[in-house]
């Protein structure tokens, strides 16, 4: 079936770019029900062919989500209905949206003693972190200063990268790469996914990941996109391991739901000895590798 299909069924009004001005070709446009409902502005695009969904105000959404929001139905049976639609996985066969040409900061600089203190604070090894993840420094000089630089690959090949503060509590924790340095938009990637054998556990932050160690996967934030849901549910066993702070406890349950439609198994796991994995006892992080990363 269709989006259109499906809409029709369900009598869901849109609208596609030959009938209103905020939709452009390829997209058709419905109004979001989390920030538009009834208003008739079809802020909310979902895009034909690659099959993914985006609202001017909020962002990113996932097709299933605002789907199920919109009729009452769960997300397996839309997925049924939908088949592939919904997976981020659009007619070009790419995981939605296009390769850009990568762009790395100048000044890049191997880990220095204040990076290696900041990483020394947070319980890490500053001679693992550099060797296991590749992680640099940046320039002194510029926006980017005191931050920890920190490349995303995907298959070997660097896709995008981050940068994590390590000054003022006033300074952006993360700052990531713009669209126009990036290979592969960072929110169409998982963080890690090159060391994922059978099983995952999603965290939310890179140090998340970092803690937990191989095997862990990051989503670069509380929200995630259509095409990381695709990658997740690729993996027979996975474990979401979000933080203990209640929106993302919510986000984990929202996952959780989304997860559970695919085959294979999905846990949501509740941190007991710290708010997230970055601040847990090493015995509760060894217990979540025993159990979930076996294969890594």
């Amino acid at each position: 079936m269709s989006i259109k299909d499906f809409l029709d069924e369900h009598r869901i009004p849109y609208k596609d770019s030959a009938s209103h001005k905020n939709v452009r070709q390829g997209w058709i446009g419905i109004d979001c029900p989390h920030c538009g409902e009834g208003t008739g502005k079809y802020h909310l695009g979902i895009n034909i062919d690659e099959g993914f969904a985006n609202c001017w105000q909020c962002g990113p959404q996932s097709i299933f989500k605002i789907l199920a929001n919109l009729t009452g139905l769960s997300f397996k049976v839309i997925r049924d209905k939908l088949g592939s639609f919904g997976s981020g996985m659009g007619k070009s066969g790419r995981e939605g949206g296009l390769h850009g040409r990568l762009q790395v900061p100048k000044g890049l600089t191997d880990i220095g003693s204040l990076e290696t203190k900041y990483l020394l604070q947070r319980g890490f090894s500053a001679d693992n972190i550099r060797k296991l993840w590749g992680v640099q420094a940046t320039s002194r000089l510029g926006i980017l200063q005191f931050r920890l630089w920190i490349p995303v690959y995907h298959h070997g090949i660097l896709e995008t990268w981050t940068t994590r503060s390590i000054g003022s509590e006033s300074a952006a924790k993360y700052v990531h790469a713009k669209p126009e340095q990036e290979r592969t938009p960072i929110k169409h990637l998982l963080y890690g996914e090159d060391y994922a054998r059978h099983s995952i556990v999603i965290t939310e932050g890179v140090l998340d990941a970092w803690a937990i160690g191989p095997g862990a996967v990051a989503l670069f934030g509380l929200n995630y996109t259509s095409q990381q849901i695709k990658k997740m549910s690729k993996y027979p066993i996975r474990a979401i391991c979000l933080d203990n702070e209640k929106q993302a406890k919510r986000k984990a349950r929202e996952l959780y739901k989304e997860l559970s439609c695919f085959p294979g198994e999905t846990t949501l796991l509740e941190l007991e000895t710290g708010n997230d994995p970055a601040d847990c006892e090493p015995s509760e992080i060894e217990e979540i590798r025993k159990h979930f990363c076996k294969e890594v």
